[in-house]
């Protein structure tokens, strides 16, 4: 497999048989360039856009993502999995990623939203909102900022989400 496109240090765009993918994993793209060959034992996700489009939507906004925030994300759906003891979908990881992401930029700005629905949710998903409470440690432990309950409602319904695709 060789680089296509370096995102940053830990996401690159392959060519996999002449299918576009995007691969998440340390050091993937440490001083790596187009041409280069990836290293497949550090390949932690793999994701096929559909359409080139899609990549380079997905490629923009995960710019901006650091690890701390995917491995947050990933770890939360692990944990998700093991305790509700099903498989869930594993493109999840991007738009938790994205969520804790700017979920942590308004944070460090002081905007917090309120979850208007966040009642509804502990009593309609209980396990899973037990899971967005830890999700919250998670996140704090590898990114250094703790987000608030409210915030425990919004993973709480990405891993309902994850479960029903």
């Amino acid at each position: 497999m060789k680089i296509k496109k370096v995102i940053n240090n830990n996401i690159v765009v392959i060519d996999d048989n002449n299918q576009e993918a995007i691969i998440m994993g340390r050091g993937l793209g440490f001083k790596k360039k187009r041409g280069d060959e990836v290293d497949p034992q550090k390949i932690d996700k793999k994701f096929y856009p559909q359409t080139h489009q899609n990549a380079e939507q997905l490629i923009n906004m995960l710019n901006d993502i650091s690890l701390e925030e995917m491995e947050a994300a990933n770890e939360i759906l692990n944990l998700a999995s093991n305790k509700l003891s099903t498989n869930l979908n594993d493109t999840e990881i991007i738009s938790l990623s994205d969520h804790i992401h700017n979920a942590i930029a308004r944070g460090k700005e002081g905007i917090f939203l309120k979850n208007n629905l966040l009642w509804d949710i502990k009593h309609f998903y209980p396990k899973e909102y037990e899971i967005g409470l830890a999700a919250l440690d998670i996140i704090g432990h590898l990114t250094g900022f703790r987000l608030n309950d409210d915030e425990a409602g919004f993973i709480t319904m990405h891993i309902v989400d994850a479960q029903m695709e």
